[in-house]
C-alpha cells in the first residue's frame, strides 16, 4: 500500500511490516525489529541508538492513538522520509521550515481522498494530532537531528606575511628545451 502512496525514494515499512511490529512483545524486542525493518545496522553505534529512539516514539505515539497497521506503516514511512531527507544533506536550503513544508504535503497527500493524487488514510483528527506530536518532538529537536547526523566541513587557513614577497623558482636552463 505504501508504494502507491508515493511516499519517498527512502526505506518504508509496508502495512504487514505494521502488523510483525505489533506482535514484537517487549521494548528490546521492537526495538530489534524496528532496527530490522528500517535497517539501521549502518549507522555507528551512537546515531543508530538515536535513529532506534527516533523510530520509537513514533511507534509509540502510533500505539497510544491505537492506529491501525496501515496508518502506523504510513506515520512511520513518513517520519523516515522526512528525516533521511533532512539529515542527507548540508544544503543551505534544508531548513526546519523546508522540511516542515514537505511534512505538510505528505500528510495531505494521506488525509484526503483524491485519487491518484491522493489518498485519504488519516481523518482531520488524525492528521491534527500528528501533526501536534510532530510539531513539539521532530521539529522541537530539528537542530540536535541537523548537527548529530550532519557532516561537517573543516576549513583551514594559512596565513602567509603580507610583507614578505616570495621569489619564484629559477626556470629551467634554455639549452634543456625541447622543441615541440
Amino acid at each position: 500500500a505504501s508504494e502507491l502512496l508515493n511516499i519517498g525514494k527512502h526505506r518504508h515499512i509496508t502495512e504487514e511490516d505494521a502488523r510483525k511490529l505489533k506482535l514484537a512483545n517487549g521494548i528490546e524486542k521492537c526495538r530489534g525489529k524496528i532496527k530490522e525493518l528500517f535497517g539501521l545496522d549502518n549507522y555507528e553505534e551512537k546515531k543508530m541508538e538515536v535513529l532506534l529512539d527516533f523510530h520509537m516514539y513514533n511507534y509509540a505515539f502510533c500505539k497510544e492513538n491505537r492506529f491501525q497497521s496501515l496508518k502506523t506503516s504510513i506515520y512511520m514511512s513518513i517520519m523516515n522520509e522526512i528525516l533521511m531527507e533532512d539529515i542527507s544533506t548540508n544544503d543551505v536550503s534544508s531548513t526546519r521550515q523546508s522540511s516542515y513544508e514537505r511534512f505538510k504535503d505528505l500528510m495531505l497527500k494521506h488525509s484526503v481522498q483524491r485519487p491518484p493524487w491522493s489518498v485519504g488514510v488519516f481523518s482531520i483528527g488524525d492528521a491534527a494530532g500528528i501533526t501536534d506530536y510532530t510539531v513539539n518532538s521532530y521539529y522541537r529537536h530539528f537542530s540536535l537531528y541537523k548537527h548529530i547526523f550532519t557532516s561537517r566541513v573543516e576549513i583551514s587557513f594559512v596565513q602567509k606575511n603580507l610583507h614578505c614577497v616570495e621569489e619564484p623558482p629559477s626556470p629551467a636552463p634554455l639549452f634543456e628545451a625541447k622543441m615541440v
